[in-house]
């Protein structure tokens, strides 16, 4: 998982069950994706990427614009950026169906 970003503005939901119990805790994002399925907190780290990528990381004055990209696998996908293509489980995921910018950010 990385994040290319100067200012991280943490979720106000504080996750610590994701830190503690994912099946991928040490391995910093350099596993496969298929260990996902194990995870006994898949679907919190989905909604952990979330608000983290659509929160802290957009610009909503900007067209809700992403400001930096997260990549990896988070909670059972794995995102990429192709140039300028941000890329959802291999295909380029549009923007209209993304997250909308979180109400916190």
């Amino acid at each position: 998982m990385s994040a290319i970003v100067d200012d991280l503005v943490l979720p106000p939901d504080s996750y610590l069950d994701v830190y503690e119990g994912a099946a991928c805790e040490g391995l910093y994002g350099d596993f496969p994706v298929s260990l996902c399925r194990t995870c006994p907190v898949m679907e919190r780290c989905d909604a952990l990427y979330v608000d983290l990528q659509f929160g802290s990381l957009m610009r909503p004055s900007r067209n809700d614009r992403l400001a930096a990209t997260l990549t990896g696998p988070w909670g059972g996908h794995e995102y990429e950026l192709h140039g300028y293509r941000f890329m959802r489980d291999g295909k380029q995921w549009a923007v209209k169906d993304r997250p909308k910018v979180r109400s916190w950010a």
